[in-house]
């Protein structure tokens, strides 16, 4: 697919010169920011369960006296 056009951003955060100048980056700060915000949203006290995972084990292995053969 060929685009003739520039991508629109999801949040639009201005980046003046003088902040440029300052060694500052305000759309990393928001955006750090707005992912910090989602965070603490989240329930992160305890990792998602498990369920649904298929349980393998692997084979046992020879013993010692098998491989020594």
């Amino acid at each position: 697919m060929l685009r003739t056009g520039a991508v629109e951003p999801d949040i639009e955060v201005l980046f003046p010169p003088h902040a440029y100048a300052a060694g500052t980056d305000p759309q990393l700060e928001y955006g750090i920011g707005a992912l910090k915000e989602m965070i603490q949203e989240l329930p992160t006290d305890r990792p998602p369960l498990r369920e649904g995972y298929r349980k393998l084990r692997p084979a046992p292995l020879p013993s010692r006296s098998q491989v020594q053969k």
